[in-house]
């Protein structure tokens, strides 16, 4: 019971970084315009690093701040987004 539990866990975790590098592609998709994606994910790396967050979390607001960008709306999360 004990290994089918963590095997669930497991498979769980996986689905769930699946589904975040699908938002790093989205992110560095984004970040690419003009850039080539080893230069796009240096870039989302580089954000990661200077917001002291994840990468996945760097492509998370990537992708938001590019969504708010093309319905033209204002972000109300008041930490700052802009490297």
């Amino acid at each position: 019971f004990e290994a089918r539990k963590h095997l669930a866990s497991e498979i769980d975790s996986l689905r769930q970084r699946v589904a975040e590098r699908q938002t790093i592609v989205r992110a560095v998709t984004a970040l690419a315009k003009g850039a080539d994606d080893g230069r796009a994910y240096a870039q989302l790396r580089s954000l990661a690093m200077s917001w002291q967050i994840s990468v996945e979390d760097a492509a998370r607001r990537i992708v938001a701040m590019t969504s708010e960008e093309a319905t033209g709306e204002e972000g109300g999360d008041d930490q700052s987004h802009r490297a």
